[in-house]
């Protein structure tokens, strides 16, 4: 039997469009709840890492669920957005070594560890360098990365080490497929611990992890009013492991599946 493949995520703003009422139309959102499931089926689930740090680059499409980017994209992939991601603006020196980002207020992580501040951000790209980071752009971080400076409760300077770091506004946003512009809670990572993190990670996106079944799915549960798309569509979305071709068909044939369908080898 042929094996099916995915596209690795590659669409899944438009699965995102799929579960929630967006733009315009997200504080009409914020007035419903969201209800029922939807899942999207794969051969295999990335390494399983829900962490950020942990995960490889293409599990970005799934962490943005719960996740919020430090610097959003447009809807088209082509450009960065002051709407969509943590960062409402930023500059960059005119030496090009320092940037400067500005947080847009009253983010709030899930699970009650508080509002979403510069703190978070700082103590993010650190862990991003940090030697229990896996990321393919550890070493980017850690040559060209230096001291990160909190300016106030929605402010933070990150500066080079030596030469210019124009392009370090891509590394941090949505138009750069890996997980470091995933903003995590310094709050949750000290009261739990990296290893409780990583089983139990508290983010600020529209959805909240749930529970993870190790080679069978991980579970998230919509947040009730998101700053950026209001309500999701779905109470639940699953991110579910179907090796089998057959099987995959059938759950989109009943319509029980998102599948995102390439054809070719696995």
């Amino acid at each position: 039997m042929r094996k099916y493949t995915l596209l690795a995520f590659a669409i899944f703003l438009i699965t995102v469009a799929l579960l929630s009422l967006m733009g315009d139309d997200a504080q009409a959102a914020s007035q419903s709840k969201p209800t029922g499931e939807v899942r999207i089926v794969m051969p295999a689930l990335w390494n399983e890492a829900i962490d950020p740090i942990l995960a490889p680059s293409g599990a970005i499409r799934g962490l943005i669920a719960i996740y919020d980017q430090l610097v959003g994209g447009t809807p088209d992939g082509f450009d960065y957005s002051k709407k969509t991601g943590l960062a409402q603006d930023w500059k960059m020196s005119p030496d090009g070594k320092t940037w400067t980002f500005y947080l847009r207020k009253g983010v709030q992580f899930h699970r009650g560890f508080g509002e979403l501040t510069a703190e978070d951000v700082k103590f993010t790209l650190e862990r991003a360098k940090s030697e229990r980071s896996v990321s393919q752009t550890k070493n980017y971080f850690k040559n060209n990365i230096g001291k990160i400076e909190v300016v106030d409760k929605y402010t933070v300077t990150v500066h080079s080490t030596k030469a210019p770091i124009p392009d370090l506004i891509s590394m941090v946003s949505a138009l750069y497929d890996s997980t470091e512009q995933l903003i995590v809670s310094k709050k949750a990572i000290e009261k739990l611990g990296e290893e409780g993190f990583a089983r139990n990670p508290v983010g600020s996106g529209p959805y909240r992890f749930v529970e993870h079944i190790g080679g069978q799915y991980i579970k998230f549960e919509a947040m009730e009013n998101h700053w950026r798309i209001g309500t999701p569509r779905f109470k639940y979305l699953y991110f579910q492991a179907v090796p089998e071709e057959e099987t995959a068909i059938a759950m989109l044939a009943r319509g029980d599946a998102i599948w995102c369908l390439s054809p070719g080898p696995t």
